[in-house]
């Protein structure tokens, strides 16, 4: 194809070149589509099939450049070739489940092709320079973005891409805050707190924020006329971050960043095609990203066989005869099966004999599909029952378990394992071994820790075990876990405590046995507990103070009263007199629901007449009578509870059937039901 691009002719010479190719036996006749320089491929969605699934040959500058013509020869003879081979024996070119990152461009193989049309996308955008790397767990969507693009950016497959910066971030918790950090590592945002401070404020209150720091960064620097942003792992914004304010920050100034038409700034995403649907609620971002995606999907037989072999080629190792057909069999049956096919290609390299892989080894593993569980467990059960106990629960904190969705892992900070009610140096040991390169479940990076890959929550066994027994103490752990750490953030303000019911029921999830806190969440809980302790006590002297104040009031008055004017003494005296006998008549009634008035009676003529007996025996009877009589009926299950008003006129109760009610003391008959919970009422006020 050149400068003109591609026309009816040419269409029509491509289509008799497939045909002939596939009525080849063994595809000997091979089709190689070859871009001649100056020339455009165009949008995929204009090219046929064919093209967009075929390795191009890519001629940049001129037809004379030696890498690129020694690459055209390799296709025309029908030879795929590693093009640098290494004398270094000792270098290991499979990553097991950690991703390949930039700087592992040189033994990534396979997915040559996609990366072309991702540069392509890159290049042919007009409106925005968004990229959005879609595929499901287990696609290779990381690698492809890291050892595949973002590699191919670093040495200039687009004209001065490689003066560009390059900024990898996760989400995490607080996407904003990680985004802040991530510029301030490559010099584009000023290094101290209140800079990385005033940027998050920033894209809370302006979606423009993160556009307008690109453009300050490239009018500063007019040599590097834009950077990259790659966002890994974005389905970490719905699993990880909490708070929908800045969440929305987050996608909108991506989003506004990506479109602006002076910005300088690409910005890349990888994201599992199960949260592909999430982004709905956000208007720029559901409609950027149908657009303006590349889905992933597993690897065809070609570039499984480069993903095997090339590596052997170039490190000077060998496959027995029929091991890399099988490998490369096992993997197109297995669902996700790239991190698991890397992991088992490292394990194989580590055990093989003078310079071979062996089927053998191959077997013992347990094949593609049982190796990584077999190696987890046989770890698991080498260690002692306290570690094994220590161990779980560090596998436990880096889940998230979905909720919709299917389980994640959890990046952690190495502080919330370290605290744990362990002691510190078998935490720090236990994950030395797990990150080790004998076993390599984990992977640390800084003060980060996490599961390598999601293809051990998927294929491990125990731990799928694990996590579906704990799954509601998983969901409520996690909870407290941002409730502690957005009280620690907040310098332990109260305001951000646990109060009330959501107190109680966490105070009664802690005690169970299986349940480990570390000291950050049990610092938070117990602060909440003796918070609810000094406010129940303040309460209690509250009501103390003011029965005192009313009791002082009325006495002072009464002796006002009595002694300005004895008259009135008698008339009150003859006053209780009546309210006694009112109240006593209705005690000797037949009605069992005596109204809380008739009580007041009661209690008034007590005051009145404190040394009468007579009205001391209604005032007693009256008391002692009054609410036994008082029969509340009507729920169908367990009554957990039951709360009077402040003035005691209404009974507040709630029961196992699924309702609370408000009765009335004057009707108890009619109470108002409150109906709409779908499980036990276990509180209310």
């Amino acid at each position: 194809v050149g400068k003109n691009g591609s026309g009816p002719w040419q269409h029509e010479e491509m289509m008799l070149a497939v045909d002939r190719r596939v009525k080849a036996q063994d595809h000997q006749y091979r089709v190689i589509p070859v871009l001649l320089p100056g020339a455009d491929r165009g949008k995929r969605g204009k090219l046929s099939k064919f093209l967009v699934r075929s390795t191009w040959v890519e001629f940049r500058e001129s037809v004379y450049e030696e890498d690129t013509l020694a690459y055209l020869i390799q296709g025309i003879k029908g030879e795929r070739t590693a093009l640098v081979k290494q004398d270094n024996a000792t270098i290991c070119p499979f990553k097991g489940l950690a991703y390949f990152d930039v700087d592992d461009h040189s033994f990534f193989f396979g997915r040559e092709a996609l990366v072309e049309w991702l540069l392509n996308d890159l290049k042919v955008a007009k409106e925005n320079k968004f990229l959005a790397i879609v595929g499901a767990s287990g696609s290779g969507k990381s690698s492809l973005a890291r050892a595949g693009l973002l590699a191919a950016l670093k040495h200039g497959k687009i004209p001065d891409s490689h003066r560009w910066p390059q900024v990898i971030i996760f989400p995490g918790e607080n996407p904003l805050e990680n985004l802040a950090l991530g510029l301030v590592g490559q010099s584009i945002l000023d290094a101290g707190p209140k800079s990385i401070q005033d940027f998050i404020d920033s894209c809370i209150q302006n979606e423009r924020a993160l556009y307008l720091t690109s453009r300050a960064f490239t009018s500063q620097n007019p040599e590097r006329k834009q950077f990259v942003l790659l966002v890994d792992q974005f389905e970490e914004v719905f699993t990880q971050c909490q708070d929908e304010s800045i969440r929305k920050s987050f996608i909108d100034n991506l989003c506004y960043a990506a479109t602006a038409s002076l910005g300088g700034i690409i910005i890349v995403l990888t994201i599992r095609s199960d949260f592909f649907g999430k982004g709905a609620p956000y208007e720029q971002f559901s409609a950027l990203l149908p657009k303006q995606s590349y889905l992933v999907g597993p690897m065809n037989e070609a570039e499984l066989k480069d993903a095997i072999l090339l590596p052997a080629q170039q490190y000077a190792f060998e496959y027995e005869p029929g091991l890399a057909s099988k490998l490369q069999e096992d993997s197109l049956a297995e669902v996700g099966s790239l991190p698991l096919l890397q992991d088992t290609l490292r394990e194989l390299w580590r055990r093989k004999v003078n310079g071979t892989i062996t089927y053998e080894t191959y077997q013992e593993l347990g094949g593609l599909s049982g190796g990584l569980d077999k190696r987890a467990t046989a770890f698991y059960q080498e260690l002692p029952e306290a570690k094994q106990s220590l161990c779980k629960t560090i596998f436990l904190r880096l889940t998230q378990p979905g909720e919709g969705a299917e389980d994640t892992k959890r990046r952690v900070s190495i502080p919330e394992l370290l605290v744990l009610k362990s002691e510190r140096e078998d935490v720090e040991e236990l994950l030395a071994k797990l990150s080790g390169p004998d076993i390599r479940l984990l992977t640390i990076d800084k003060d980060f820790v996490e599961i390598s890959h999601e293809a051990l929550i998927r294929n491990w066994q125990l731990l799928k075990s694990w996590i579906e027994q704990e799954r509601e103490n998983l969901l409520l752990h996690r909870r407290l876990t941002r409730a502690a750490e957005e009280w620690t953030a907040a310098e332990e303000r109260s305001d951000y405590l646990f109060t009330g019911t959501r107190l109680a029921q966490y105070e009664e999830w802690a005690d169970q046995e299986e349940v480990v806190l570390n000291q950050q969440e049990q610092a938070f809980l117990t602060r909440g507990i003796q918070q609810r302790g000094q406010q129940k006590k303040r309460n209690q002297f509250i009501r103390f103070g003011a029965a005192m104040i009313l009791l002082l009031f009325s006495t002072g008055l009464l002796f006002a009263l009595i002694t300005s004017n004895q008259a009135r003494k008698e008339a009150l005296k003859n006053q209780g007199s009546s309210f006694s006998a009112l109240a006593l008549s209705q005690l000797q009634g037949n009605d069992k629901v005596a109204s809380f008035e008739h009580f007041r009676l009661a209690e008034e003529a007590h005051y009145l007449n404190p040394n009468d007996f007579a009205v001391q025996n209604v005032f007693h009877n009256s008391y002692r009578n009054f609410r036994p009589n008082l029969l509340l009926s009507g729920h169908n299950g367990p009554v957990r509870g039951a709360n009077f008003n402040c003035d005691e006129t209404k009974i507040l109760t709630w029961s196992d059937d699924h309702t609370a009610r408000i009765w009335n003391i004057k009707d108890p008959q009619n109470p108002i039901i409150l109906n709409g919970h779908y499980g036990s009422v276990v509180g209310a006020s």
